[in-house]
Parts: structure tokens; C-alpha cells; sequence
């Protein structure tokens, strides 16, 4: 029988990726328990956009939402819905502005 390797150290490079992930999924973790946690959909959408922007390392983001709006036809026939595209929340940490729709 051969003896098995000893386990190589990790290189710092592969450390911190490995730290990286972790708090990806951490952070995936806490949006998840939001999830089932929290009823208001307004700070599930900002924690969504501020956890996207953390895992990605960017500066910003935009959360869009899907409407169906109803359009009226003409003739009296039956209206139609149509998907339309919508502005919800933003966030620039340059700009240090955190940004929501307002009703």
C-alpha cells in the first residue's frame, strides 16, 4: 500500500478565493433567509440589490421588475395585457445615493 499525500497548503491566491466563496454564500444564505423571514418585498429587493453588488464586486445596480399592464383594445374587443418593463431600486456606492421608486 502507498502512503497518501499530505494535504498541500493552500496558496494565498486559492485562500482568498476560497474566502470569497464563503461569503458569496453567506451572503446567499442571508437573502435566502429573508426570504422566508421577511414580508416586506421592498427591503428583500434592496437586500437582493445590495448582496448582487457585493458578490460581484461592482459599483452599483439596478433592480427592474416585469409588469403586466392591461391596454385597452379598440372595438370593445378584449383588452390585452402587455409586459412592460419597470424601475424599482438602485444603488451607487460612488455616488453614495441608494435610490427606490416612488409611489
Amino acid at each position: 500500500m502507498s502512503n497518501p499525500k499530505p494535504p498541500r497548503s493552500q496558496s494565498p491566491r486559492a485562500k482568498l478565493r476560497g474566502d470569497r466563496e464563503d461569503k458569496e454564500f453567506t451572503n446567499l444564505l442571508d437573502v435566502g433567509s429573508a426570504l422566508s423571514a421577511e414580508h416586506d418585498s421592498d427591503k428583500i429587493l434592496e437586500m437582493i440589490l445590495e448582496k448582487a453588488t457585493e458578490n460581484t464586486n461592482a459599483d452599483g445596480g439596478s433592480i427592474y421588475l416585469v409588469e403586466r399592464v392591461k391596454q385597452d383594445s379598440i372595438g370593445g374587443t378584449r383588452s390585452k395585457f402587455v409586459p412592460m418593463l419597470r424601475f424599482s431600486h438602485a444603488l451607487n456606492f460612488t455616488l453614495k445615493k441608494k435610490s427606490n421608486e416612488v409611489s
